[in-house]
């Protein structure tokens, strides 16, 4: 199921999973423009995915997973994919 908000400028698509993508148009006090896009884990993503936001399989440990396949921290998690 898709949503539009135009009052707070967003867009928002619901997957069969559960999983939700939000969209939304920022405008700060300058002329610019950007996007905040959030993506939510549904329920049956559970220990089906992998990637840079996490493997959403509940250990922390291993969601900041460096090129060369080790586990790293926050830091060298951001160096690594530079």
């Amino acid at each position: 199921a898709n949503h539009f908000n135009a009052f707070q400028k967003s867009f928002q698509v619901s997957l069969p999973t559960g999983a939700k993508v939000k969209v939304m148009i920022a405008s700060p006090a300058s002329v610019r423009h950007f996007l905040n896009i959030r993506m939510y884990a549904g329920a049956g993503d559970r220990n089906a995915v992998e990637g840079l936001i996490g493997n959403y399989d509940g250990k922390p440990n291993n969601d900041f997973i460096l090129p060369d396949g080790s586990s790293g921290n926050v830091r060298q998690f951001n160096l690594g994919w530079r």
